[in-house]
C-alpha cells in the first residue's frame, strides 16, 4: 500500500491535500492533521487508525471521488466514477455533514470568503483568519463552537450577509431533511451509509423543486455543470454563391470561450467548419444526449449570418429558432426546466449601425460577419420554450464586427465580463447588460454595434466558479485595447 500512497501523493496539488484533510477530520486527530504536509502522510495516518486496510481501500476511493480526482481513480486504483458511486451506496464512510460543508465551501468565491472573514473578525482569533482557505475557516468556526452538526446558525447568518441565498436555502433544506430522518448528533455508521445513499439518488427524487419565486436562482451543483458546444465556422470557400469570406480571428474567439467555460466547469467541445445540415445534425445530437446529471446547456455559434439565422460553410442558412428547438423541453426531456444558453456571433443583416455622434475609425483589420448580396427577408423567431437565453452579437438588420487577429468584439467582451463578474455572483442577464453597455460606446469600422438579448428565463442564472482562476487568464490582453 505504501507504493500506492506515494504514487497518489505525488499527483496531489496543495488544495487537493487541504480538501482531503478537511474530509478526514473525523478519522485523524486535529493535532496530527496539522503536522501533515504530504498526501502519503495522511494516508499512513489513516492506515494506522485502521481506516485504510490493505484489503479494503474503500475510504481512499471515496476521498478521491469527493475531491473529483477521477483521473487518480482510473490510473492509480483501476476504477471509475460509476463503480465508486455504486460502492458508496452501501459503504460510504465520510459523514454527510462533512461532505455538505465541503460542497458549500466549493461554491464560495474568494471575494465571498474575504467577506465572511471580515464578518467573523470579532468572533474568531484574527491570526486564524489571515491566510486560511475557506475549509480552514470552517474548521476554525467548528473549534470556536460557531459551527456544528446541530448548529448552522452562524453559517446561515454569513450566507445571508453575503447574499448567497441559494446556499442559505441548501443549509435550511439540509437541516430540515435531517430532522425528518431523525439522525442524532452522534450518528451511527448505519446512518452515515443511509445518508450517503440518499445523496447519490437522482436529484428530482430527493426533493420536489419549489415553485419559482421572484429572485430565485437556477439550481447549480456538482461539476460538470453541463455541456458547452462551440460551433466555429472559418472556411466558407465552398459556399455557393462564393461570396462568403473566411472569418479570420474566429479562432481567437473559440480559444477564449473554451478557456472561460472550462473554468466555469463545463464539458467543452468544439466543432469546426460545419455546413448548414451538419449544424442542425450536431444540435440534434446534443438534444439526444442525457443531461440528467447536468444543470445547464451552453451553445456558442461563430459564423456569418443574416436576420434570424446563421450560415453553414456551404452558404445555406439555418434559423436560430431551429437550433434552439433541438434542445427545448419537449425534444430534450433531461433539459426541461434547466437553462439553455446560446451565444451567437454573426451579423443579422447588411446595414452599418450609426450612432448619435460618429467618430471614424475604419480600417482593413476590422471585418463584418454579413453576406452583402443575400436578402434578409427570413422571418425572425424568438424561442417559444421556457428557460432559454440567447445573446446575439447585434440587433436585427445590422452587421457585427470582428478583428482579424484578436477576435470579435462581442465574444471578447462577453468573455471578459464573464471572467470579471461571475466570481462576484452576477447573474447572466446582468452580465450581458454590461456587455451591451461595453459595446455601445465603441466605434467599430466607423459604425456602432448593439448586441441583442432574448430571454425566457424564469429565474436568475448564476454560474458558481472555482476559488482560483486559471493562470492563463492573467496573460490575456484587455479587450478595451481593441476598440
Amino acid at each position: 500500500m505504501s507504493d500506492l500512497f506515494l504514487a497518489i501523493s505525488n499527483e496531489l496539488k496543495t488544495y487537493d491535500l487541504q480538501c482531503l484533510k478537511f474530509l478526514c477530520i473525523d478519522f485523524v486527530t486535529t493535532q496530527n492533521l496539522e503536522k501533515i504536509t504530504e498526501g502519503y502522510e495522511l494516508f499512513q495516518a489513516l492506515e494506522q487508525n485502521g481506516k485504510l486496510e490493505k484489503v479494503n481501500s474503500g475510504l481512499l476511493k471515496e476521498l478521491l471521488f469527493r475531491i473529483k480526482r477521477m483521473d487518480l481513480l482510473k490510473n492509480k486504483m483501476d476504477t471509475n466514477q460509476e463503480e465508486v458511486e455504486k460502492e458508496l451506496q452501501d459503504k460510504a464512510q465520510i459523514s454527510p455533514y462533512r461532505i455538505f460543508l465541503f460542497n458549500i465551501a466549493e461554491q464560495l468565491s474568494r471575494d465571498q470568503v474575504k467577506q465572511i472573514k471580515f464578518l467573523l473578525n470579532d468572533k474568531v482569533a484574527k491570526h486564524k483568519l489571515a491566510d486560511g482557505s475557506v475549509l480552514e475557516l470552517f474548521l476554525e468556526m467548528e473549534r470556536s463552537d460557531r459551527l456544528a452538526e446541530a448548529n448552522f446558525e452562524e453559517l446561515k447568518y454569513q450566507m445571508k450577509s453575503i447574499q448567497r441565498f441559494d446556499l442559505l436555502k441548501k443549509i435550511r433544506d439540509f437541516e430540515e431533511t435531517r430532522k425528518k430522518v431523525g439522525v442524532p448528533q452522534q450518528e451511527s455508521q448505519t446512518n452515515v451509509k443511509m445518508w450517503a445513499k440518499r445523496e447519490l439518488q437522482p436529484r428530482e427524487k430527493q426533493q420536489q423543486l419549489p415553485t419559482p419565486v421572484l429572485g430565485e436562482t437556477y439550481r447549480m451543483g456538482d461539476r460538470p455543470l453541463g455541456y458547452c458546444l462551440i460551433i466555429n465556422n472559418f472556411d466558407f470557400s465552398t459556399s455557393l454563391p462564393n461570396i462568403l469570406k473566411q472569418r479570420k480571428g474566429t479562432d481567437a474567439d473559440a480559444k477564449k470561450l473554451k478557456k472561460i467555460f472550462q473554468w466555469l466547469q463545463f464539458i467543452v467541445e468544439e466543432r469546426r467548419d460545419l455546413t448548414a445540415y451538419r449544424i442542425l445534425q450536431t444540435m440534434m445530437e446534443y438534444g439526444q444526449k442525457d443531461h440528467e446529471k447536468m444543470y445547464c446547456f451552453v451553445c456558442c455559434i461563430l459564423s456569418h449570418g443574416l436576420k434570424g439565422a446563421v450560415y453553414g460553410t456551404d452558404g445555406r442558412s439555418v434559423l436560430i429558432e431551429e437550433l434552439t428547438r433541438s434542445v427545448d423541453g419537449e425534444r430534450c426531456l433531461s433539459l426541461a426546466g434547466k437553462p439553455k444558453v446560446f451565444f451567437i456571433q454573426a451579423c443579422q443583416g447588411k446595414e452599418g449601425q450609426k450612432g448619435v455622434l460618429i467618430q471614424r475609425d475604419s480600417g482593413e483589420d476590422i471585418k463584418s460577419d454579413a453576406n452583402p448580396l443575400v436578402s434578409d427577408d427570413t422571418k425572425v423567431s424568438i424561442p417559444i420554450g421556457a428557460d432559454f437565453l440567447t445573446g446575439i452579437s447585434t440587433v436585427d438588420h445590422y452587421e457585427s464586427y470582428r478583428h482579424i487577429s484578436n477576435g470579435s468584439f462581442y465574444i471578447q467582451s462577453l468573455c471578459k465580463h464573464l471572467e470579471k463578474l461571475c466570481p462576484r455572483e452576477f447573474d447572466l442577464m446582468s452580465i450581458l447588460t454590461e456587455v451591451n453597455k461595453d459595446l455601445s460606446i465603441k466605434v467599430l469600422n466607423g459604425n456602432k454595434q448593439m448586441p441583442k438579448i432574448d430571454s425566457t428565463l424564469r429565474k436568475k442564472l448564476i454560474f458558481p466558479v472555482p476559488l482560483q482562476k486559471p493562470d492563463e487568464f492573467r496573460e490575456e490582453e484587455d479587450m478595451d485595447t481593441l476598440g
